[in-house]
């Protein structure tokens, strides 16, 4: 899912430039984005309508912790509206953290599955709060306890849990054949690995056991489930392009799509899925190239080493729509996914990092409105 390897970038962002490279960037980008809207979204889709939905006045940090719920709220109000899930799906959130978005479209949906990805490990689980205790276990005993108090929803076969890059998650794969139950390993098994089993059944040897335990329950009748939702929130830069890639040859799944992006800057031509699309602009011929457009990102929504300049903050806002506009166009092309489109979930109060990408639902992109129709705002 990762894409074309590619050499490491040394080349400086724009904002290390000198004042007149700077200036050339965002005249060539303030002159691709009308062209790169109205191929993308229609003729009719007017580009300054696109960006005001997310240009901020002021170029400061915007404190997302607090917002997390909210947010998730609004994607599951969103993929609800497209009609891109039933009970009867299996989610998948990539780059998933603790879990808030599968926990908001499970609330919504009871009896959906969903599977959690992310490569770093997690406190405080959502999909364990019923039951979870808090703090890390320093002890054996102390995680024998714990382990024995937490009564995870993945033992109900609602939830799974990947710990791994999604760059490694085959769903394709995952999406065929089901596991049998009586030809899973055993604890044991790994054990023969040089994995630990513990004395109190809860050693790494006996996770990886119930981990397969718990991926074969939810592969439960009917598989491959009729419909598969990929999702995600403020999946950053690249991390996007990687989880767009997994959703090759899924589609007899029937699969939607959630993805509100963020972080651009952290692009790289590597991974983005759609580097002919950002070439046909005239915006990038070289991965350097690439490197510096994805730089100017970073002017777009300030904080440290954002831009105080407002005209900056627009440009910087252009080239996040123009990455964005490529990925709809690639999901179009290459998936076969014709109704995939950009949606203004929430207002740019809560955060200017509030563009999804969706698609999917057989409804077409009227069903969101158009993307020059904000949303309603929503508090905290």
């Amino acid at each position: 899912n990762a894409g074309d390897p590619a050499e490491p970038v040394d080349a400086p962002p724009v904002s290390a430039a000198s004042a007149e490279v700077a200036k050339a960037w965002m005249e060539r980008i303030s002159a691709a984005f009308p062209d790169a809207v109205r191929e993308v979204m229609g003729a009719d889709v007017d580009p300054e309508a696109v960006l005001e939905l997310s240009v901020v006045a002021e170029g400061t940090e915007f404190a997302h912790a607090e917002k997390h719920e909210v947010q998730n709220q609004a994607l599951a109000d969103l993929v609800a509206q497209g009609s891109l899930v039933d009970a009867s799906a299996v989610m998948v959130e990539y780059g998933c953290g603790r879990g808030g978005l599968a926990s908001a479209l499970q609330g919504r949906y009871p009896g959906s599955r969903c599977v959690l990805v992310d490569r770093e490990p997690r406190r405080h689980k959502l999909e364990n709060k019923k039951d979870m205790v808090d703090g890390e276990a320093s002890s054996e005993d102390e995680e024998c306890d714990r382990t024995a108090r937490q009564g995870l929803t993945a033992g109900r076969g609602r939830a799974l849990r990947l710990r791994l890059d999604i760059a490694d998650f085959d769903l394709a794969k995952f999406l065929g054949t089901p596991l049998e139950t009586s030809a899973l390993p055993k604890a044991s098994d790994f054990e023969r690995s040089g994995l630990a089993v513990s004395r109190c059944g809860q050693g790494p040897a006996e996770r990886l056991e119930k981990l397969w335990q718990a991926a074969a329950l939810l592969q439960s009748q009917p598989w491959p489930p009729p419909r598969l939702l990929a999702c995600a929130k403020h999946l950053c830069g690249g991390g996007t392009d990687v989880a767009l890639r997994s959703l090759r040859g899924t589609e007899a799944a029937g699969v939607s799509l959630c993805v509100a992006t963020c972080c651009h800057h952290r692009c790289d031509i590597g991974s983005y899925v759609n580097a002919a699309f950002i070439k046909r602009l005239g915006l990038a011929e070289t991965a350097e190239e690439f490197s510096q457009l994805a730089s100017t990102a970073g002017w777009a929504v300030g904080g440290s080493g954002g831009a105080k300049d407002a005209e900056k903050r627009r440009v910087g806002m252009m080239a996040k729509r123009i990455f964005d506009l490529g990925r709809v166009a690639w999901l179009r092309q290459v998936l076969g996914m014709k109704d995939a489109t950009l949606v203004s979930y929430i207002g740019k109060e809560v955060t200017p990092e509030n563009i999804a990408i969706v698609a999917g639902g057989g409804r077409g992109p009227e069903a969101f409105g158009t993307v020059g129709l904000s949303r309603p705002a929503l508090t905290k």
